[in-house]
C-alpha cells in the first residue's frame, strides 16, 4: 500500500497543496518520516526527498517554492516573481523575512509553510483567484494573523464572504495546556471568552479562535472547514513540539495555484 502523504487537502478548482503529515517513521528518530524542514538537524539530501515526493504529488515539481522566516507575528507577505529579487535565498527556495504568512495570485507557484503543532490555515478565493497561508501559533493567533490574512487578500481584489478557507490538524485543546500569558493573549479575540469559559482554565483551543476570527472578518461558516485531527493525540502521526521538543521534524503546508 501507498504511503500516505496527505492529512488535508483543499478541493479548490485550479489550486493544489495541502498539509502533510509525518507518514511512515522510526519512533526512535524524531526527525524520520515526511520532514520537510532544513533548519531542524536533519539530513538534508533526506529533506531534499521529501520535499520532492510532496511537490510530485501536487503535480509542482519544478515549480519556484517562496517560504517564510515564521517569527511568530502577523505579517503576511503578497508573493511576486517580481519580487523575487528582495527574498532571500533557501534550501527550499526563496525566504520572506519576519513573515508568518503568503499570499499570492501567480500560477506555478508554491507557498510553503512549516508546522508542529501550530495551526496551518489554507485560504482561497475563486475570484479573482487568489491563495494563501497562514502560521498561527498562539502569539500570531493572538494578533489576529488570520484577520491580516483576509485583509491582504482583499487588498488584491477579494471580498471576505467569498474566501473559503480550512483549518489544518493543529494541536488540540484537550493537549494544549497553557500559562496565564497565553490566556491573557488571547481573550480579547471574537468569541473567546465564551470559548475560554466553556473549557479547563488552562486549556487553550487555537483551532477554534481562528475560526472565530475568520467568521468576524466576514467568511460564511460554510466556507471554513476545520480539521479535527490533532498533532499530539490523533491517529493520524505528525511532528509535534509538545511531544518532542524543539529536537523534531516538521511538517508542511502547501498551496499553488496551477493555472488562470
Amino acid at each position: 500500500m501507498e504511503e500516505q502523504i496527505w492529512a488535508v487537502r483543499p478541493d479548490w478548482p485550479k489550486v493544489t497543496g495541502g498539509v502533510n503529515c509525518r507518514g511512515q517513521h522510526d519512533p526512535a528518530d524524531s526527525r524520520s518520516g515526511l520532514n520537510i524542514s532544513y533548519h531542524v538537524g536533519d539530513d538534508p539530501q533526506r529533506v531534499a526527498a521529501n520535499r520532492e515526493r510532496v511537490l510530485t504529488s501536487m503535480a509542482a515539481e519544478g515549480w519556484p517554492v517562496v517560504c517564510a522566516e515564521q517569527v511568530h507575528g502577523n505579517h503576511v507577505a503578497i508573493v511576486r516573481r517580481v519580487d523575487f529579487e528582495s527574498l532571500r535565498p533557501c534550501p527550499a527556495g526563496l525566504c520572506c523575512l519576519q513573515t508568518d504568512g503568503l499570499v499570492t495570485q501567480e500560477a506555478r507557484l508554491v507557498l510553503n509553510l512549516t508546522f508542529a503543532d501550530c495551526v496551518p490555515i489554507l485560504l482561497y478565493c475563486p475570484q479573482p483567484l487568489t491563495v494563501g497561508l497562514l502560521h498561527a501559533g498562539w502569539r500570531s493567533t493572538a494578533a489576529q494573523i488570520a484577520r491580516t490574512g483576509i485583509q491582504v487578500m482583499c487588498s488584491l481584489g477579494a471580498r471576505a464572504s467569498d474566501v473559503e478557507a480550512i483549518i489544518g490538524p493543529a494541536i488540540c485543546a484537550q493537549c494544549y495546556e497553557v500559562g496565564a500569558e497565553v490566556i491573557a493573549a488571547v481573550a480579547h479575540l471574537p468569541g473567546a471568552a465564551q470559548l475560554l469559559a466553556s473549557g479547563p482554565a488552562n486549556r487553550v483551543d487555537l483551532p477554534e479562535l481562528n475560526r472565530l476570527t475568520l467568521l468576524d472578518c466576514g467568511l460564511r461558516e460554510e466556507a471554513i472547514e476545520k480539521s479535527e485531527l490533532c498533532t499530539l493525540c490523533g491517529e493520524v502521526p505528525f511532528f509535534s513540539y509538545r511531544a518532542s521538543g524543539p529536537d523534531r521534524g516538521l511538517q508542511g503546508a502547501f498551496i499553488a495555484i496551477t493555472k488562470h
